[in-house]
């Protein structure tokens, strides 16, 4: 297992838009959505994985190749770049599946706020290839191993695989 990290190098052309992230962080499926327009920094070249804050956007190219792996896993949400069509990746695949007892957690006051390594258990993951996983807000994506050698095919750009503990 993988967990994906990609650069933040969108931003909204209507500020007013900005208020969708606060849905974005749960799997439920979004149904109040328009297109969204948004631009690159301008220092930033185009890939095809971009990201907007936690948000993946996805040239519709790569959705396309890779939605046979992970279309149940994923709601593909239309947005514009200039004149480019992509997709933002709302996950709607969570999977309680976390080891506490082998993952390192972030602590404050004895409490747990958040999650420097995890692992996970592969009894629960099976052959799920897409996913979030409650313990974390949502917000840390994992993949499977056939997800990141599909998107390597697809010569995609703008990921960066992290290896997970599967035990």
């Amino acid at each position: 297992m993988y967990r994906l990290n990609f650069d933040s190098v969108l931003s909204f052309v209507d500020l007013a838009d900005f208020a969708i992230l606060k849905t974005w962080k749960n799997p439920t499926p979004i149904v109040d959505w328009h297109e969204l327009k948004l631009t690159t920094q301008s220092n930033a070249p185009r890939q095809h994985v971009m990201g907007l804050y936690s948000v993946m956007v996805w040239q519709m190219g790569l959705f396309e190749g890779l939605s046979p792996l992970i279309g149940s896993a994923c709601q593909a949400l239309p947005v514009l770049i200039g004149e480019a069509r992509y997709v933002a990746i709302h996950i709607t695949q969570s999977i309680n599946c976390l080891d506490p007892d082998q993952s390192q957690f972030k602590r404050f006051k004895n409490r747990n706020i958040g999650v420097d390594r995890y692992a996970l258990r592969a009894d629960c993951v099976g052959d799920t290839h897409l996913f979030t996983i409650p313990d974390d807000g949502y917000s840390a994506i994992f993949i499977s191993p056939q997800f990141k050698t599909l998107f390597e095919q697809h010569h995609g750009t703008g990921l960066s695989f992290i290896p997970v503990d599967s035990l």
